[in-house]
């Protein structure tokens, strides 16, 4: 699972500047085995490699 990394620029006054400085990021969860964590590794790689 990913989280868009703007998630996870955390401010207790809740307020973010315009230009957010980690919308570029992602955030993997490792909650799942590691055999879907690897699985699901492998497919962001070969969408990479694909898309190039």
């Amino acid at each position: 699972m990913t989280v868009p990394g703007r998630f996870f620029d955390v401010r207790p006054c809740r307020t973010r500047p315009a230009e957010e400085p980690y919308r570029s990021w992602v955030r993997f969860s490792y909650g799942p085995s590691r055999d879907v964590v690897k699985t699901g590794l492998e497919r962001i790689a070969a969408l990479i490699r694909e898309s190039r």
